[in-house]
């Protein structure tokens, strides 16, 4: 149990360092960002669902091409569900 409450601290505290990071890159030049600030955003975005502490897990995933006019909705509620 401690060691789950320690693992969850140390998965925060890096979440928060992340964001910060994030935060300060996202006022550079979008010429600058482009390369690599999508990859950090998915990074980031694995490291709040390990903060959190959920199994998050993509069930049927679209193999086929989408239309040209698609719209696509997740919200994090309902990614969690």
């Amino acid at each position: 149990m401690i060691a789950r409450l320690s693992w969850r601290i140390i998965c925060w505290i890096e979440l928060t360092l992340f964001t910060l990071l994030l935060y300060v890159l996202s006022y550079l030049p979008r010429v600058l960002l482009k390369s690599f600030y999508f990859r950090l955003f998915q990074s980031w975005s694995r490291t709040f669902v390990r903060a959190l502490g959920v199994d998050l897990r993509v069930h049927q995933k679209n193999l086929h091409t989408l239309q040209e006019q698609n719209t696509q909705n997740a919200t994090y509620a309902s990614a969690l569900d």
